[in-house]
Parts: structure tokens; C-alpha cells; sequence
């Protein structure tokens, strides 16, 4: 067996969600096409998560409980490590995680932490040792963070993008009069129930319209069928997409989307699909509010505040105002540019 060269700790599943799983994807897929070998190494892991990850291609190690935060049983014989972990998981047990950091370069290990906006930074609550650390989100340059990286690098600039997107880069695609292919995601497992409220918002929309849904690998089988019936009896014509690898040509066909304002919200801005977002809870709808000032999308706020005739009002006046969407359309290409997996790279293999 081929010694791991990177070792890419992080969680998912469950109300984690799949973003930092996947963005660790992403950089596995650019660690392995520049010659290195990559290893996930899983925590806080759903069963869902683990088949996500082998089905990508990758090994892949759940830690025994006890070893979460082991520097050595993440690292093995790995030279370079990412931690993608900042999430209310790893905030409970901040001083374990503090030591793997620290532990991980006296090791001799290159150390990358992905870190958090907001309630969830790591490196807001305690001094996190690491060779770089990446808040790579819209508003990131304002977040205060305690001195112990000896690289610290903010912004879009450094978020890392599936390379589906780049093979596909963003061209200018035509504005239709009306929008009428409409995407619904709501992320990897959807704990709040998002899809079905986008549902009761596109139930309301009497122009017609093409709904493809996405189903994530996590989401609850319950959650799925209920989803899929609902489908059924839409006005509209209504799709499943089931367990996609990767949003990429979902999200380009789309010409409008109804997402959740995690991860997803960057890949929609850089494909140039505008979009209405609804945040799951307080700490995303903060994290959002400096993303949506770029323009790429319309913030609907907080969906234990939203009321699906209020959203309904919003959809349905932009999927039949073009010059508004046109730009939101441009708006997110001129904000991310997608090189931000290689600099990342850079500086953890420089």
C-alpha cells in the first residue's frame, strides 16, 4: 500500500453537512494531480460520509473516538496535513484540537487549517499553531483571529473549487427572458428541511417552470420519499437528482437557483447561476450577509424567519426581471476567479 504524502483530517455528516468533506475532496483530487498521494482521515463520520468518500476514489480512516485530535494517528507517515474541522464538533473539544495542531508540526508535518467565520473560528477562540491558515469566505478579512499561524491568508481568492467548474468555466450564457430551469439544493443532507420549504415556495409560482431537485447522500430515507411524493404532485415538471458526485452540471444548467447559503452559494456566484439563499440558523445567516453584498444572489434571510409567500414574492419577481439577473450572473465571476485550491497548494507545498 502507497503511503499517504497528505493526510486531510475533517467531519461530516449528519447536521455537518457534506461541505468540508467535499472541499477536502477538492483537494485531494488537486494533491493526486499533482503527484501526491492523499488520505481522508474522518472523525465525527456518518456512514453516508464514508461511502461518499470511497466512491470519489479515495482512502479513507474513521478515528477510533478516543484518537479524534491524535496528531500521530492522523498523520501515519504523512508529510503535509489539512485540517478542515472548524465546526461546533471540534469547538467543544478546542484544546485537544489546539494540541494536534501543535503536535502535528513538531512532527515535521506542513500543517494547512481551514478555518471558520464567526462562532465557529477556531483561531478566534484560541491561539491555533499551524504553517497556514485559510478563512477563504466573503467577509474573512474582518474576522479576528489570535496570533499562532505563520501564514494567515483571507478571502475568495482562496476558495477551493471542484475542478468540474474549471473544465467548464463560466462563459456568458444567455439571460432568458423568463427563468424557467430552476435548481433546488439544500446541501448534502438538508437537517432543517430546506428542500421541502423551497417546495412550498415553488408551489406558488404560476408561470411554468422545469424543477430539478437535488437529494443528497445524506439525506434521511424518510427525508427522500417525503421529497420525492412532493415532486409527484408539483405543478410544475419536477425531477430528482439523486446523490450527484458534484453540483457542476446541475448548477450550469440551471438559470436560476433556491440554495442554502453554505458552500454551494461559491460554486453558484463562479458558474454565474443567480440564486435566492436561505440560511439554517443564525451563525450562517451572519456568514452570508457579506457574500450576498457581492450580488451574485438575493439574501432571504433565516429560514425559522421565512414565510414561503414572502420568498415566493422575491422568486417570482426575478425569474421575470433579466437585467437583475443578468447581474447577479456577472457579479460572481468578477468576485471568484477558482485558482483558489492551487494557492492553497502553494503554500502548503512550499
Amino acid at each position: 500500500m502507497t503511503t499517504p504524502s497528505h493526510a486531510l483530517r475533517t467531519d461530516g455528516g449528519g447536521s455537518l453537512g457534506f461541505g468540508h468533506v467535499n472541499r477536502c475532496l477538492i483537494i485531494a483530487d488537486a494533491i493526486r494531480a499533482r503527484g501526491g498521494t492523499p488520505e481522508l482521515v474522518l472523525g465525527v463520520a456518518s456512514a453516508e460520509v464514508l461511502s461518499h468518500v470511497r466512491n470519489a476514489g479515495y482512502a479513507c480512516r474513521q478515528l477510533d473516538p478516543a484518537a479524534r485530535f491524535d496528531a500521530g494517528q492522523v498523520l501515519l507517515d504523512a508529510h503535509s496535513a489539512v485540517f478542515d474541522l472548524s465546526h461546533r464538533e471540534t469547538r467543544a473539544h478546542l484544546a485537544s484540537a489546539q494540541d494536534m495542531l501543535r503536535a502535528s508540526r513538531a512532527a515535521g508535518a506542513r500543517t494547512l487549517l481551514i478555518d471558520a467565520k464567526g462562532e465557529e473560528c477556531l483561531s478566534a477562540l484560541s491561539a491555533m499553531e499551524t504553517d497556514i491558515l485559510a478563512i477563504p469566505y466573503a467577509g474573512a478579512e474582518s474576522e479576528q483571529v489570535l496570533p499562532g499561524a505563520k501564514v494567515d491568508v483571507r478571502g475568495l481568492q482562496y476558495f477551493a473549487l471542484a475542478h468540474e467548474y474549471l473544465d467548464d468555466t463560466y462563459t456568458a450564457r444567455d439571460t432568458p427572458k423568463i427563468a424557467t430551469k430552476i435548481l433546488v439544493t439544500a446541501g448534502g443532507s438538508d437537517p432543517v428541511g430546506l428542500t421541502e420549504f423551497f417546495l412550498d415556495v415553488l408551489e406558488l409560482i404560476h408561470d411554468p417552470l422545469e424543477i430539478r431537485i437535488v437529494i443528497g447522500p445524506g439525506f434521511r430515507s424518510s427525508q427522500a420519499r417525503t421529497i420525492a411524493s412532493r415532486a409527484e404532485r408539483m405543478p410544475h415538471n419536477t425531477e430528482l437528482v439523486n446523490a450527484p458526485e458534484n453540483l457542476a452540471d446541475e448548477i450550469f444548467r440551471a438559470d436560476f437557483a433556491l440554495s442554502a447559503s453554505g458552500l454551494t452559494k461559491y460554486e453558484l456566484a463562479f458558474a454565474g447561476t443567480p440564486s435566492v439563499l436561505l440560511s439554517i440558523d443564525e451563525n450562517h445567516d451572519i456568514a452570508n450577509r457579506p457574500f450576498a453584498a457581492l450580488g451574485s444572489c438575493v439574501d432571504a434571510g433565516r429560514f425559522d424567519a421565512a414565510n414561503p409567500v414572502a420568498v415566493r414574492d422575491l422568486v417570482a419577481t426575478l425569474i421575470r426581471d433579466p437585467v437583475h439577473r443578468r447581474i447577479m450572473a456577472t457579479a460572481g465571476p468578477a468576485a471568484i476567479d477558482g485558482r483558489g485550491t492551487q494557492r492553497l497548494l502553494d503554500l502548503l507545498d512550499g
